[in-house]
């Protein structure tokens, strides 16, 4: 339920037995009312992960300050991730099921098979560097496989940026260059 929020507004809220009533403010856009049997909490939304938050009790916290609280929260910044950062083999597995489902059956299969087979990296997605991503690189020895590796790797880490990390390890990575092939079928092979 949506309302302008005033303290006559807020006073007139009535509660629905058994259940709890959530009314946002349409003025300032996260902030709310939590109405219940018991009381009437202040809420506010905030974050990418739409988290919710109480800020106080009506009537011992008003309005003005309620809202005030509200918006301070909502323009802070994001805090800090305290999780611990996600496996390679995790966050490649949900590269595949999320990136993968835009795409065609053969393409996945290609872009599956080039990453499980060259990346085998058991460390954390955040260790993962520049020069990790290079000597794997530098170790495919035939240059079609080595520009295709490139490239998958590439899609894969800037899929990563911003869900997991903050900038791709695959930045400046010069293009793989590809050299056209020289022999062409002759009749007989047609």
């Amino acid at each position: 339920m949506r309302a302008h929020l005033t303290d006559v507004v807020v006073r007139g809220l009535r509660p629905v037995p058994g259940k709890q009533t959530k009314v946002w403010d349409t003025s300032t856009a996260g902030f709310g009312v939590l109405v219940s049997e018991r009381s009437k909490s202040w809420i506010v939304m905030y974050g990418r992960k739409r988290a919710l938050k109480v800020i106080g009790r009506y009537p011992a916290v008003n309005l003005a300050d309620a809202r005030s609280a509200a918006r301070k929260i909502i323009a802070a910044p994001p805090p800090e991730e305290t999780s611990t950062p996600k496996p390679f083999v995790e966050v490649r597995d949900h590269f595949f099921e999320r990136h993968g489902a835009h795409l065609r059956a053969a393409s996945l299969y290609q872009l599956r098979r080039t990453i499980t087979r060259y990346f085998q990296w058991r460390k954390a997605i955040t260790e993962i560097t520049h020069v990790d991503v290079v000597k794997v690189l530098d170790g495919i020895k035939a240059p079609s496989e080595r520009a295709h590796a490139q490239k998958d790797i590439t899609t894969f880490f800037n899929w990563c940026v911003p869900r997991y990390l903050a900038a791709s390890p695959c930045a400046g990575l010069k293009k793989e260059p590809q050299q056209s092939r020289d022999r062409l079928l002759t009749e007989n092979e047609l």
